[in-house]
């Protein structure tokens, strides 16, 4: 069983969904000016050291640090009970003389 205590942050959602588009709409925009601005074998020559993979790696990172974000804000309960406990204790105060 679980249960979500602020269901209102799961718009938030809706950024990360937004920061992807965002990042793929980039990615087309780019492949489509490097096609413009020259031929596929030139530009592997131009810039022959270039990683697909770290800017995919970096948005990962980011989406999955938002999604985390989102997921703590909306405060999910886990277990297979839920009950409201009564806290009992004593506090304890500890106060110095300074004069």
């Amino acid at each position: 069983m679980y249960q979500i205590e602020e269901p209102t942050y799961i718009l938030y959602f809706g950024v990360v969904i937004l920061v992807i588009v965002m990042y793929l709409a980039n990615v087309f925009w780019r492949r489509k000016k490097r096609r413009l601005f020259a031929e596929e074998k030139l530009l592997k020559k131009l810039s022959p050291d270039t990683s697909k993979s770290k800017a995919f790696l970096k948005m990962l990172i980011v989406v999955l640090a938002l999604s985390s974000m989102v997921v703590a804000l909306m405060n999910p309960k886990v277990g297979t009970q839920l009950k409201t406990v009564k806290r009992q204790g004593v506090d304890i105060v500890f106060a110095l003389d300074v004069s």
